[in-house]
Order: structure tokens, then sequence, then C-alpha cells
């Protein structure tokens, strides 16, 4: 039995440069993406806006008296 023929360089290489195409268009729209949502964000968030730890921890930054530190 016999190796198989080894592939031809000048493919693989055309075959590099059209993965190498593709992947640079899909950053440029990744960064299209990104500049658009940057574009379209406020700023600075409002306060209401602006998530709490009160919310999802009624006590706060400290735990419950009675509870043991972690």
């Amino acid at each position: 039995m016999t190796a198989p023929p080894p592939p031809d360089p000048r493919e693989e290489i055309a075959a590099l440069r059209a993965e190498i195409a593709e992947l640079r268009a899909r950053i440029l729209a990744l960064e299209n993406l990104l500049g658009a949502a940057a574009a379209a964000a406020p700023e600075e968030a409002p306060p209401d806006m602006v998530a709490s730890i009160e919310a999802q921890e009624p006590w706060g930054l400290r735990p419950p008296s009675g509870t043991a530190e972690p």
C-alpha cells in the first residue's frame, strides 16, 4: 500500500486565503454591530436604570444578623 500523495500547497494556500477573507468579513460585521450599539447606547445610564444589589439581597451588603460569615 502506498501513502496518498501530499496535498497541493497552492490549494491549501487558496483555502487559507478564502478562510481569512471570511473571517475578515465576519470581524467587520461584528465591528459594525458594536459601533451601532455604542452609538445607540446612552452616554450614562440614568439612576433608575442602574441595577442595585439590594434588589437581589434585601439586607444590602452585609448578611442578616444571626447568619455565619462565609
